[in-house]
Protein backbone atom coordinates (compact mmCIF):
# COMPACT_ATOMS: atom_id res chain seq x y z
CA UNK A 1 0.00 0.00 0.00
CA UNK A 2 1.74 3.56 -0.60
CA UNK A 3 2.75 5.88 1.79
CA UNK A 4 0.77 9.10 1.98
CA UNK A 5 2.76 12.46 3.92
CA UNK A 6 2.56 12.24 7.42
CA UNK A 7 2.45 8.29 7.18
CA UNK A 8 6.11 7.80 5.94
CA UNK A 9 8.16 5.09 7.46
CA UNK A 10 11.81 4.83 6.43
CA UNK A 11 11.73 0.90 5.97
CA UNK A 12 9.32 1.14 3.27
CA UNK A 13 9.73 4.85 1.95
CA UNK A 14 13.39 5.25 2.42
CA UNK A 15 15.58 7.91 4.02
CA UNK A 16 14.92 10.15 1.75
CA UNK A 17 11.11 10.11 1.78
CA UNK A 18 11.52 9.85 5.81
CA UNK A 19 13.72 13.32 5.59
CA UNK A 20 11.07 15.55 3.71
CA UNK A 21 8.25 14.43 5.88
CA UNK A 22 9.87 15.27 8.79
CA UNK A 23 10.03 18.78 7.34
CA UNK A 24 7.58 20.83 9.91
CA UNK A 25 8.64 24.90 9.36
CA UNK A 26 8.40 24.84 5.92
CA UNK A 27 5.83 24.03 2.99
CA UNK A 28 6.11 20.70 1.76
CA UNK A 29 3.73 20.11 -1.21
CA UNK A 30 1.39 16.49 -0.30
CA UNK A 31 3.49 13.63 -1.69
CA UNK A 32 2.73 9.41 -1.34
CA UNK A 33 5.37 6.76 -2.14
CA UNK A 34 5.19 4.03 -3.86
CA UNK A 35 6.72 1.76 -1.13
CA UNK A 36 9.89 -0.96 -1.74
CA UNK A 37 7.12 -3.52 -1.88
CA UNK A 38 4.74 -1.95 -4.24
CA UNK A 39 7.23 -1.46 -6.31
CA UNK A 40 8.27 -5.57 -6.17
CA UNK A 41 5.15 -6.21 -6.41
CA UNK A 42 4.83 -3.88 -9.63
CA UNK A 43 8.23 -5.31 -11.68
CA UNK A 44 8.01 -8.67 -10.41
CA UNK A 45 11.18 -10.90 -11.38
CA UNK A 46 12.44 -7.99 -13.66
CA UNK A 47 15.91 -7.01 -12.28
CA UNK A 48 17.39 -4.45 -15.10
CA UNK A 49 16.29 -1.20 -16.31
CA UNK A 50 15.32 -2.56 -19.81
CA UNK A 51 12.96 -5.22 -18.29
CA UNK A 52 11.78 -2.66 -15.98
CA UNK A 53 11.00 -0.50 -19.12
CA UNK A 54 9.14 -3.20 -21.03
CA UNK A 55 7.32 -4.22 -18.03
CA UNK A 56 3.12 -3.52 -18.31
CA UNK A 57 2.05 -2.59 -15.24
CA UNK A 58 -1.65 -4.23 -14.25
CA UNK A 59 -3.15 -5.46 -10.76
CA UNK A 60 -4.29 -4.01 -7.86
CA UNK A 61 -0.87 -2.27 -7.12
CA UNK A 62 -1.11 -0.47 -10.25
CA UNK A 63 -4.41 0.49 -9.91
CA UNK A 64 -3.43 1.62 -5.70
CA UNK A 65 -0.98 4.25 -7.40
CA UNK A 66 -3.60 5.41 -9.55
CA UNK A 67 -5.87 5.98 -7.40
CA UNK A 68 -3.23 7.81 -4.61
CA UNK A 69 -2.29 9.96 -7.99
CA UNK A 70 -6.00 11.03 -8.40
CA UNK A 71 -6.30 12.05 -4.63
CA UNK A 72 -2.49 14.07 -4.39
CA UNK A 73 -4.75 17.28 -4.81
CA UNK A 74 -6.63 16.20 -1.87
CA UNK A 75 -5.88 16.66 1.90
CA UNK A 76 -5.74 13.64 4.14
CA UNK A 77 -9.27 14.88 5.64
CA UNK A 78 -10.85 14.95 2.29
CA UNK A 79 -9.48 11.75 1.28
CA UNK A 80 -10.96 9.88 4.51
CA UNK A 81 -14.10 11.36 3.84
CA UNK A 82 -17.65 9.96 2.49
CA UNK A 83 -17.69 9.98 -1.15
CA UNK A 84 -20.18 12.97 -1.16
CA UNK A 85 -17.08 15.04 0.41
CA UNK A 86 -14.51 13.99 -2.11
CA UNK A 87 -16.93 14.66 -5.44
CA UNK A 88 -16.87 18.36 -3.96
CA UNK A 89 -13.51 19.02 -4.53
CA UNK A 90 -12.90 16.50 -7.59
CA UNK A 91 -11.91 19.34 -9.69
CA UNK A 92 -8.86 19.81 -7.95
CA UNK A 93 -7.97 16.23 -9.21
CA UNK A 94 -8.13 17.12 -12.88
CA UNK A 95 -4.69 17.50 -14.84
CA UNK A 96 -2.68 17.49 -11.81
CA UNK A 97 1.19 17.62 -12.88
CA UNK A 98 3.41 15.64 -10.34
CA UNK A 99 7.21 15.04 -10.05
CA UNK A 100 8.48 11.61 -9.40
CA UNK A 101 12.11 10.23 -7.97
CA UNK A 102 13.64 7.55 -6.03
CA UNK A 103 13.90 7.85 -2.46
CA UNK A 104 17.70 7.12 -2.17
CA UNK A 105 20.37 9.47 -0.20
CA UNK A 106 22.95 8.92 -3.44
CA UNK A 107 22.70 12.22 -5.42
CA UNK A 108 22.72 12.50 -9.30
CA UNK A 109 22.88 9.03 -9.32
CA UNK A 110 19.14 8.27 -10.55
CA UNK A 111 16.71 9.59 -12.97
CA UNK A 112 13.99 11.91 -12.30
CA UNK A 113 10.80 13.01 -14.07
CA UNK A 114 8.68 16.48 -13.79
CA UNK A 115 5.45 17.74 -14.44
CA UNK A 116 3.95 14.31 -15.38
CA UNK A 117 0.30 13.76 -15.95
CA UNK A 118 -1.91 11.22 -15.99
CA UNK A 119 -1.29 9.93 -19.32
CA UNK A 120 2.55 9.76 -18.59
CA UNK A 121 2.36 8.26 -15.29
CA UNK A 122 3.70 4.64 -15.92
CA UNK A 123 6.39 5.24 -18.66
CA UNK A 124 7.56 7.75 -16.35
CA UNK A 125 7.69 5.15 -13.10
CA UNK A 126 9.49 2.83 -15.31
CA UNK A 127 11.93 5.22 -16.47
CA UNK A 128 12.77 6.30 -12.87
CA UNK A 129 12.97 2.88 -11.58
CA UNK A 130 14.76 1.14 -14.26
CA UNK A 131 17.42 4.21 -13.41
CA UNK A 132 18.04 2.40 -9.84
CA UNK A 133 19.36 -0.59 -11.45
CA UNK A 134 21.80 1.15 -13.64
CA UNK A 135 24.03 1.54 -10.58
CA UNK A 136 25.30 -1.20 -7.62
CA UNK A 137 22.28 -0.92 -4.65
CA UNK A 138 22.09 -2.72 -1.78
CA UNK A 139 18.13 -2.46 -1.78
CA UNK A 140 16.15 -5.08 -4.34
CA UNK A 141 13.83 -2.85 -4.66
CA UNK A 142 14.08 1.11 -4.48
CA UNK A 143 10.55 3.30 -3.27
CA UNK A 144 9.74 5.91 -5.57
CA UNK A 145 8.31 9.43 -4.03
CA UNK A 146 5.62 11.11 -6.15
CA UNK A 147 5.06 14.88 -5.24
CA UNK A 148 2.10 16.99 -6.56
CA UNK A 149 3.97 19.86 -8.50
CA UNK A 150 3.75 23.67 -7.63
CA UNK A 151 4.41 25.63 -10.54
CA UNK A 152 7.28 27.79 -9.79
CA UNK A 153 8.32 31.03 -10.37
CA UNK A 154 12.13 30.22 -9.42
CA UNK A 155 13.64 27.03 -8.37
CA UNK A 156 17.06 26.15 -6.36
CA UNK A 157 18.71 24.81 -3.33
CA UNK A 158 19.59 26.10 0.14
CA UNK A 159 23.28 24.54 1.50
CA UNK A 160 23.32 25.35 5.11
CA UNK A 161 26.55 24.21 5.60
CA UNK A 162 28.60 25.05 2.60
CA UNK A 163 32.36 25.21 3.47
CA UNK A 164 32.61 26.23 7.09
CA UNK A 165 30.39 28.58 8.78
CA UNK A 166 28.76 30.24 5.64
CA UNK A 167 25.18 28.98 4.01
CA UNK A 168 24.48 29.08 0.25
CA UNK A 169 21.47 29.32 -1.75
CA UNK A 170 21.35 29.13 -5.64
CA UNK A 171 18.61 29.74 -7.96
CA UNK A 172 16.99 29.83 -11.14
CA UNK A 173 13.73 31.09 -12.36
CA UNK A 174 11.37 28.85 -13.46
CA UNK A 175 12.17 25.26 -12.94
CA UNK A 176 15.63 23.71 -12.02
CA UNK A 177 16.14 21.94 -14.68
CA UNK A 178 18.86 24.14 -15.96
CA UNK A 179 21.07 23.56 -12.75
CA UNK A 180 20.65 19.96 -12.50
CA UNK A 181 21.90 20.32 -16.28
CA UNK A 182 24.66 22.82 -15.29
CA UNK A 183 23.58 24.91 -18.43
CA UNK A 184 23.71 28.06 -16.44
CA UNK A 185 24.75 30.50 -13.83
CA UNK A 186 22.63 30.24 -10.84
CA UNK A 187 21.45 33.67 -9.11
CA UNK A 188 23.47 33.02 -5.71
CA UNK A 189 23.44 34.42 -1.81
CA UNK A 190 26.24 33.76 0.10
CA UNK A 191 25.48 33.83 3.80
CA UNK A 192 26.67 34.00 7.32
CA UNK A 193 25.53 36.12 10.21
CA UNK A 194 23.88 38.28 7.07
CA UNK A 195 23.81 37.85 3.36
CA UNK A 196 27.45 38.28 2.94
CA UNK A 197 27.63 38.54 -0.69
CA UNK A 198 25.22 38.54 -3.42
CA UNK A 199 25.65 37.46 -7.08
CA UNK A 200 23.28 37.80 -10.13
CA UNK A 201 24.14 37.04 -13.47
CA UNK A 202 23.97 38.66 -16.65
CA UNK A 203 21.81 36.22 -18.34
CA UNK A 204 20.43 33.35 -17.48
CA UNK A 205 18.99 29.82 -18.60
CA UNK A 206 15.21 29.72 -17.51
CA UNK A 207 13.38 26.18 -18.31
CA UNK A 208 9.70 26.37 -18.04
CA UNK A 209 7.00 23.79 -19.27
CA UNK A 210 4.45 24.75 -22.48
CA UNK A 211 0.74 24.48 -21.17
CA UNK A 212 -0.04 23.64 -24.60
CA UNK A 213 1.89 20.65 -24.89
CA UNK A 214 3.38 19.48 -21.66
CA UNK A 215 7.33 20.08 -22.96
CA UNK A 216 9.74 21.86 -21.07
CA UNK A 217 11.36 24.60 -23.23
CA UNK A 218 14.66 26.75 -22.69
CA UNK A 219 15.05 30.70 -23.18
CA UNK A 220 17.32 32.96 -21.79
CA UNK A 221 16.51 35.60 -19.23
CA UNK A 222 17.72 38.51 -17.64
CA UNK A 223 17.20 38.34 -14.08
CA UNK A 224 16.59 40.59 -11.35
CA UNK A 225 17.38 40.03 -7.46
CA UNK A 226 14.42 37.12 -6.91
CA UNK A 227 14.35 37.08 -2.90
CA UNK A 228 14.93 39.97 -0.29
CA UNK A 229 18.09 39.95 2.12
CA UNK A 230 15.57 39.33 5.04
CA UNK A 231 13.39 36.08 3.03
CA UNK A 232 16.84 34.29 2.40
CA UNK A 233 17.55 34.59 6.53
CA UNK A 234 14.30 33.55 7.82
CA UNK A 235 14.42 30.44 5.32
CA UNK A 236 17.77 29.94 6.26
CA UNK A 237 16.73 29.73 10.17
CA UNK A 238 14.27 27.64 9.60
CA UNK A 239 16.29 25.08 8.00
CA UNK A 240 19.04 25.46 10.93
CA UNK A 241 15.78 24.38 13.14
CA UNK A 242 15.10 21.38 11.02
CA UNK A 243 18.76 20.49 10.50
CA UNK A 244 18.19 19.90 6.70
CA UNK A 245 19.90 21.52 3.26
CA UNK A 246 16.61 21.25 0.50
CA UNK A 247 15.81 22.00 -3.02
CA UNK A 248 12.66 24.15 -3.11
CA UNK A 249 10.73 25.75 -5.28
CA UNK A 250 9.58 29.80 -4.98
CA UNK A 251 6.00 30.99 -5.55
CA UNK A 252 3.58 34.25 -4.53
CA UNK A 253 6.39 34.77 -1.56
CA UNK A 254 6.29 31.40 -0.27
CA UNK A 255 9.06 28.79 -0.32
CA UNK A 256 7.57 24.81 -1.03
CA UNK A 257 10.22 22.43 0.62
CA UNK A 258 10.57 19.66 -2.91
CA UNK A 259 13.45 17.56 -1.31
CA UNK A 260 15.42 17.40 1.49
CA UNK A 261 18.49 15.76 2.74
CA UNK A 262 21.21 15.70 6.02
CA UNK A 263 23.07 19.04 6.48
CA UNK A 264 26.48 18.50 5.93
CA UNK A 265 29.47 18.63 8.59
CA UNK A 266 29.98 22.24 9.84
CA UNK A 267 33.17 22.92 10.66
CA UNK A 268 33.29 24.51 14.30
CA UNK A 269 36.73 25.80 13.07
CA UNK A 270 35.70 27.00 10.04
CA UNK A 271 37.97 30.04 9.25
CA UNK A 272 38.32 29.91 5.91
CA UNK A 273 36.71 32.87 3.80
CA UNK A 274 35.13 32.09 0.67
CA UNK A 275 33.62 34.13 -2.18
CA UNK A 276 30.86 34.03 -5.05
CA UNK A 277 33.90 34.13 -7.53
CA UNK A 278 33.16 30.71 -8.16
CA UNK A 279 30.93 28.02 -6.26
CA UNK A 280 33.73 24.87 -4.60
CA UNK A 281 31.45 22.08 -5.49
CA UNK A 282 33.93 19.58 -4.54
CA UNK A 283 36.94 19.74 -2.02
CA UNK A 284 40.70 19.20 -2.94
CA UNK A 285 43.39 21.05 -4.45
CA UNK A 286 43.48 22.14 -7.88
CA UNK A 287 46.78 22.29 -9.38
CA UNK A 288 48.20 22.13 -13.06
CA UNK A 289 47.79 23.59 -16.24
CA UNK A 290 44.33 24.55 -18.56
CA UNK A 291 43.46 21.72 -20.79
CA UNK A 292 46.54 19.13 -19.20
CA UNK A 293 45.47 18.86 -15.36
CA UNK A 294 42.74 20.68 -15.37
CA UNK A 295 39.46 20.87 -17.55
CA UNK A 296 38.06 24.31 -18.55
CA UNK A 297 34.78 24.23 -19.32
CA UNK A 298 31.52 26.44 -20.67
CA UNK A 299 28.98 23.77 -18.78
CA UNK A 300 30.01 21.25 -16.51
CA UNK A 301 31.05 17.99 -17.13
CA UNK A 302 30.61 14.43 -15.69
CA UNK A 303 34.21 13.51 -13.39
CA UNK A 304 34.75 10.77 -16.01
CA UNK A 305 35.38 13.25 -18.62
CA UNK A 306 38.91 15.32 -16.97
CA UNK A 307 41.68 13.89 -15.50
CA UNK A 308 42.31 15.88 -12.17
CA UNK A 309 40.40 18.63 -11.76
CA UNK A 310 37.52 21.20 -13.79
CA UNK A 311 36.68 24.74 -13.59
CA UNK A 312 33.42 25.38 -15.37
CA UNK A 313 32.13 28.80 -16.30
CA UNK A 314 28.36 27.46 -15.14
CA UNK A 315 26.61 25.00 -12.87
CA UNK A 316 26.04 24.71 -9.03
CA UNK A 317 25.95 23.07 -6.32
CA UNK A 318 23.35 20.92 -6.86
CA UNK A 319 24.40 20.16 -10.53
CA UNK A 320 24.34 16.62 -11.52
CA UNK A 321 27.79 16.82 -11.93
CA UNK A 322 28.61 18.76 -8.95
CA UNK A 323 26.75 15.80 -6.65
CA UNK A 324 28.90 13.40 -8.95
CA UNK A 325 32.02 15.35 -8.22
CA UNK A 326 31.24 14.86 -4.63
CA UNK A 327 30.99 11.43 -4.31
CA UNK A 328 34.36 10.11 -6.62
CA UNK A 329 36.24 13.09 -4.55
CA UNK A 330 37.08 14.97 -7.64
CA UNK A 331 38.16 18.68 -7.04
CA UNK A 332 35.79 20.96 -8.98
CA UNK A 333 34.57 24.61 -9.07
CA UNK A 334 31.93 25.98 -11.07
CA UNK A 335 30.17 29.75 -12.44
CA UNK A 336 33.71 30.50 -12.55
CA UNK A 337 33.77 34.37 -13.04
CA UNK A 338 37.58 34.68 -14.20
CA UNK A 339 38.34 33.93 -17.82
CA UNK A 340 41.20 31.51 -17.96
CA UNK A 341 43.44 30.22 -21.43
CA UNK A 342 44.68 27.33 -22.97
CA UNK A 343 48.07 26.36 -21.08
CA UNK A 344 47.52 28.41 -18.04
CA UNK A 345 49.07 27.44 -14.68
CA UNK A 346 46.58 28.10 -12.16
CA UNK A 347 46.67 27.15 -8.47
CA UNK A 348 43.55 26.75 -6.34
CA UNK A 349 43.69 26.00 -2.33
CA UNK A 350 41.52 22.83 -1.39
CA UNK A 351 38.39 24.91 -0.73
CA UNK A 352 38.96 28.01 -2.11
CA UNK A 353 37.67 29.97 -5.50
CA UNK A 354 40.87 32.64 -5.90
CA UNK A 355 43.29 31.06 -8.71
CA UNK A 356 46.94 31.84 -7.70
CA UNK A 357 50.11 31.52 -9.19
CA UNK A 358 51.62 31.90 -12.46
CA UNK A 359 49.46 32.81 -15.08
CA UNK A 360 50.14 32.84 -19.39
CA UNK A 361 50.43 37.06 -19.44
CA UNK A 362 53.05 38.00 -21.54
CA UNK A 363 56.27 38.97 -19.89
CA UNK A 364 56.22 42.87 -20.68
CA UNK A 365 52.98 42.74 -18.51
CA UNK A 366 54.60 41.39 -15.54
CA UNK A 367 54.67 44.03 -12.30
CA UNK A 368 52.80 46.46 -14.27
CA UNK A 369 49.41 46.41 -13.16
CA UNK A 370 49.10 45.81 -9.29
CA UNK A 371 46.75 47.59 -6.94
CA UNK A 372 43.50 49.70 -7.07
CA UNK A 373 44.02 53.03 -8.87
CA UNK A 374 40.25 53.82 -8.05
CA UNK A 375 39.04 54.32 -4.67
CA UNK A 376 36.90 52.11 -2.52
CA UNK A 377 35.86 53.67 0.53
CA UNK A 378 32.88 52.91 2.87
CA UNK A 379 29.46 54.75 2.77
CA UNK A 380 28.68 56.65 5.96
CA UNK A 381 31.71 55.94 7.84
CA UNK A 382 33.99 58.49 9.73
CA UNK A 383 36.46 57.60 6.39
CA UNK A 384 34.00 57.57 3.40
CA UNK A 385 31.08 58.87 1.39
CA UNK A 386 28.73 60.85 3.32
CA UNK A 387 25.43 61.40 2.26
CA UNK A 388 23.95 63.15 5.25
CA UNK A 389 25.47 65.45 7.65
CA UNK A 390 27.71 65.96 9.34
CA UNK A 391 30.64 66.31 6.90
CA UNK A 392 33.22 67.18 8.82
CA UNK A 393 35.38 63.80 8.56
CA UNK A 394 33.71 62.63 5.29
CA UNK A 395 36.49 62.39 2.14
CA UNK A 396 33.34 62.85 -0.03
CA UNK A 397 29.77 64.42 1.07
CA UNK A 398 26.90 64.79 -0.60
CA UNK A 399 25.12 68.74 0.31
CA UNK A 400 24.32 72.43 -1.08
CA UNK A 401 25.94 73.55 1.58
CA UNK A 402 30.11 74.20 2.94
CA UNK A 403 30.65 73.83 -0.11
CA UNK A 404 34.63 72.55 -1.42
CA UNK A 405 36.89 70.60 -3.69
CA UNK A 406 34.91 67.34 -2.59
CA UNK A 407 31.79 67.96 -2.07
CA UNK A 408 28.90 66.99 -4.31
CA UNK A 409 25.69 69.20 -4.84
CA UNK A 410 22.62 67.66 -4.42
CA UNK A 411 22.05 67.82 -7.71
CA UNK A 412 24.32 65.56 -8.38
CA UNK A 413 23.27 62.57 -5.97
CA UNK A 414 22.01 59.96 -9.46
CA UNK A 415 18.60 57.87 -8.00
CA UNK A 416 16.83 57.01 -10.89
CA UNK A 417 17.42 56.45 -14.82
CA UNK A 418 15.90 59.74 -15.49
CA UNK A 419 18.13 61.81 -13.54
CA UNK A 420 21.12 59.95 -15.02
CA UNK A 421 20.41 60.46 -18.32
CA UNK A 422 19.33 64.49 -17.83
CA UNK A 423 22.21 64.98 -15.81
CA UNK A 424 24.44 67.85 -16.68
CA UNK A 425 26.91 68.82 -13.90
CA UNK A 426 31.00 67.88 -12.98
CA UNK A 427 30.45 65.94 -10.15
CA UNK A 428 27.78 62.73 -9.83
CA UNK A 429 27.23 59.75 -7.23
CA UNK A 430 24.91 57.11 -8.95
CA UNK A 431 23.44 55.26 -6.02
CA UNK A 432 22.75 51.76 -8.13
CA UNK A 433 21.22 50.41 -4.35
CA UNK A 434 18.20 52.44 -5.44
CA UNK A 435 17.72 51.28 -9.23
CA UNK A 436 16.74 48.37 -10.89
CA UNK A 437 19.01 46.23 -12.27
CA UNK A 438 17.62 46.14 -15.95
CA UNK A 439 19.74 49.17 -18.21
CA UNK A 440 22.31 49.93 -15.20
CA UNK A 441 25.33 49.22 -17.50
CA UNK A 442 23.43 51.19 -20.15
CA UNK A 443 23.19 54.25 -17.42
CA UNK A 444 26.70 54.08 -15.59
CA UNK A 445 28.53 53.93 -19.25
CA UNK A 446 26.45 56.95 -20.72
CA UNK A 447 27.03 59.25 -17.70
CA UNK A 448 29.48 62.15 -17.94
CA UNK A 449 31.49 64.10 -15.72
CA UNK A 450 35.01 64.59 -14.18
CA UNK A 451 33.92 63.12 -10.80
CA UNK A 452 32.12 60.08 -10.84
CA UNK A 453 31.25 57.78 -8.05
CA UNK A 454 29.33 54.44 -7.45
CA UNK A 455 27.64 53.34 -4.47
CA UNK A 456 26.88 49.67 -4.63
CA UNK A 457 25.28 46.95 -2.06
CA UNK A 458 26.62 44.07 -3.83
CA UNK A 459 29.89 43.85 -5.84
CA UNK A 460 28.39 42.26 -9.24
CA UNK A 461 31.48 42.03 -11.57
CA UNK A 462 29.92 43.01 -14.38
CA UNK A 463 28.54 46.19 -13.20
CA UNK A 464 32.30 46.57 -11.47
CA UNK A 465 33.51 46.25 -14.83
CA UNK A 466 30.89 48.93 -16.68
CA UNK A 467 32.06 51.41 -14.56
CA UNK A 468 35.76 50.60 -14.84
CA UNK A 469 35.73 50.48 -18.38
CA UNK A 470 33.57 54.23 -18.33
CA UNK A 471 35.96 55.76 -15.74
CA UNK A 472 34.64 55.96 -12.54
CA UNK A 473 36.87 57.10 -9.52
CA UNK A 474 35.44 55.98 -6.81
CA UNK A 475 33.32 52.86 -5.28
CA UNK A 476 31.49 53.25 -2.23
CA UNK A 477 29.67 50.16 -0.11
CA UNK A 478 27.93 50.16 3.53
CA UNK A 479 28.45 46.06 3.43
CA UNK A 480 31.45 43.96 2.35
CA UNK A 481 33.76 46.55 1.52
CA UNK A 482 37.25 43.98 1.21
CA UNK A 483 34.88 42.23 -1.23
CA UNK A 484 34.53 45.55 -3.35
CA UNK A 485 38.01 45.66 -3.02
CA UNK A 486 38.90 42.79 -4.89
CA UNK A 487 36.39 42.97 -7.53
CA UNK A 488 37.35 46.71 -8.34
CA UNK A 489 41.01 45.24 -8.50
CA UNK A 490 40.69 42.63 -10.75
CA UNK A 491 38.36 44.49 -13.16
CA UNK A 492 40.87 47.01 -12.73
CA UNK A 493 43.49 44.59 -13.91
CA UNK A 494 41.39 43.12 -16.57
CA UNK A 495 40.97 46.36 -18.35
CA UNK A 496 44.20 47.65 -18.48
CA UNK A 497 45.51 44.38 -19.64
CA UNK A 498 43.35 44.56 -22.24
CA UNK A 499 44.48 47.96 -23.27
CA UNK A 500 48.02 46.66 -22.89
CA UNK A 501 47.61 43.88 -24.82
CA UNK A 502 45.93 46.09 -28.01
CA UNK A 503 48.19 48.87 -27.50
CA UNK A 504 51.14 45.38 -28.05
CA UNK A 505 49.66 44.47 -31.47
Amino acid sequence: MVEWKGEVTREESGGKAARLDSVESLNVPNFFTITRTDVRELIGEADSSEEVVNKQFSGSTWKKVEKAYDEIGMSSEVREASGKARNLVGGQRNGQRVSLRVSDDREGVFDYRLNVGASGLEDALKEVIASYYQVETEQDYPAVIVQQMVEPGYSGAAITSYFGNYSLLETVEGLGASIEEGVTTPAMYLVGNRVEERRIPEKQVAVERNNMNGKHEKKTVRPEPPFSDEEVIQLFQSLEQENVDVKFVYKRGSFYVVDASETGHVNPFGTTSLSLEGIRVSEGEIEGEIGREIAYSEETVSPDKYPEAVISKKGGYTSTHAQLARSREKPAVFSFREELEQGQHVSLEPRQVTVTGETNEPEDLHGKVAGTASEVLPIDSGNGIYMTPPFSRSRYAVTDRNARADTIPSSGYLTSYGEIFGFEGEKAVLDARKLGREGLEEAITYLDADLKILLVDYPEPEIIRAAVSAGFDVFGTSRNLEQLEKVVEREERRFILKQLRELSK
